[in-house]
C-alpha cells in the first residue's frame, strides 16, 4: 500500500490509536495501555522502555503513584516516511489535566512523538496501524 494515497484514513487510524492509548492512561489500564504498545519503544522520564514486562512495571508504577488524570490531544500532524511508505511519523501536542479536585488543573504539556508501521493485510480497504516508538516530552510541568 502506498500510504499517500491513504493518508486522511492514516491520520485516522493514528489519531484513533493514540486517543485509545491516553484513554487507557487515564482509566489507569495497564492492559489496555499494553494492548497499545505491544510493539512499541516508549521513552519519557528516562531511557527507553521495550517489551511486555518492561512496560508493564514502568506504567505500574506511574499508576500507583499517580492522580486521576484527563489527557487532552491537540494539533495531530502525520506523515509518510519518505524512505519507507508503510511507516508514518506522528506528532501531537498534549496538556494532562489532574482531576484529584476541584476544579480540574493543569499540570503539563507537551508533545508525543509517535511512529507507526502499516499493518494491512492484502486486499484491505481501510488502514491499519501499530505504534513503533512513542517519545513523550514535556515542555512544562507542575512540580
Amino acid at each position: 500500500m502506498i500510504l499517500h494515497e491513504h493518508l486522511p484514513a492514516a491520520r485516522h487510524a493514528v489519531e484513533n490509536a493514540l486517543t485509545r492509548y491516553l484513554a487507557a492512561v487515564d482509566a489507569r489500564g495497564l492492559e489496555g495501555v499494553l494492548a497499545v504498545l505491544e510493539h512499541a519503544t516508549v521513552g519519557f522520564g528516562g531511557g527507553p522502555t521495550r517489551g511486555r514486562d518492561d512496560l508493564a512495571t514502568t506504567y505500574g508504577g506511574v499508576f500507583a503513584a499517580g492522580r486521576a488524570t484527563r489527557h487532552l490531544l491537540f494539533a495531530v500532524h502525520v506523515d509518510v516516511d519518505d524512505e519507507n511508505p508503510t511507516l508514518l511519523r506522528a506528532r501531537a501536542t498534549y496538556q494532562r489535566w489532574s482531576l484529584d479536585e476541584a476544579p480540574p488543573r493543569l499540570v503539563a504539556l507537551g508533545d508525543y512523538t509517535a511512529g507507526f508501521a502499516c499493518v494491512d493485510g492484502p486486499g484491505s480497504t481501510t488502514v491499519q496501524v501499530a505504534l513503533q516508538s512513542l517519545t513523550v516530552s514535556r515542555d512544562w510541568q507542575e512540580i
